[in-house]
């Protein structure tokens, strides 16, 4: 298991990288400040740079732990390369417009797509901040933050779906963002007309005639 917190533009560095897996009766903890992306030959590495890893063996409950300042992690032995997809964020815009290839389209659908989440969630700051002070309520913030790590982590999942294949490009963008307008738009026209959840439940009221 891998955790990166933060990549660069490459896509090959990476910070504060966590790494957990297992090898016969050995479990293997690693951390690092700095990773990146080797190749030497065919076999892919990641080097790690100022980091420490902990040994334990479950069996006998004996744990070692090291220090380092430089550690190589063999990850795909006699794997290919991907350029394409490691290089796509250094290449211009009309490049990718120009060789609509998988790789290039899932690039071209992730800048499009931080341009459309920025339009919508402008969009959906106008239905979140109609708060009302006396109420005490704060649920909109934490509802926004939900909504930005769902939103974000979709939009590099569709990058990673077109450059496979598996999805084409104004098909994902008319999917992800195209129902995300969408529903803030129906939001905001419902927030204009004063109407709240708690309508769902609420009987209207016959009135008599006197």
């Amino acid at each position: 298991m891998f955790f990166i917190d933060k990549d660069t533009p490459d896509q090959a560095t990476g910070t504060n990288v966590f790494i957990s897996s297992s090898e016969n009766d050995l479990e293997i903890t690693t951390t690092a400040r700095q990773g990146r992306i080797e190749w030497l030959g065919k076999d892919r590495f990641l080097s790690l740079d100022h980091g420490e890893q902990w040994l334990h063996q479950p069996s006998t409950g004996e744990t070692r732990w090291t220090r380092f300042e430089h550690y190589d992690l063999l990850i795909d032995e006699s794997a290919t390369p991907d350029s394409g997809i490691q290089a796509s964020r250094q290449i211009d815009t009309l490049t990718l417009l120009r060789e609509p290839t998988p790789v290039h389209q899932g690039e071209l659908s992730w800048r499009l797509g931080l341009g459309i989440c920025a339009f919508n969630f402008t969009l959906l700051a106008l239905p979140l901040s109609a708060v009302n002070p006396r109420r005490g309520r704060s649920y909109q913030f934490a509802l926004a933050l939900l909504v930005f790590v769902v939103y974000y982590n979709l939009v590099n999942i569709g990058q990673n779906s077109i450059a496979h294949g598996r999805h084409g490009l104004l098909q994902w963008m008319l999917m992800l963002h195209g129902s995300a307008t969408t529903l803030t738009l129906a939001w905001l026209w419902l927030k204009n007309r004063q109407w709240s959840w708690r309508d769902l439940l609420t009987t209207p009221r016959k009135q008599t005639a006197k």
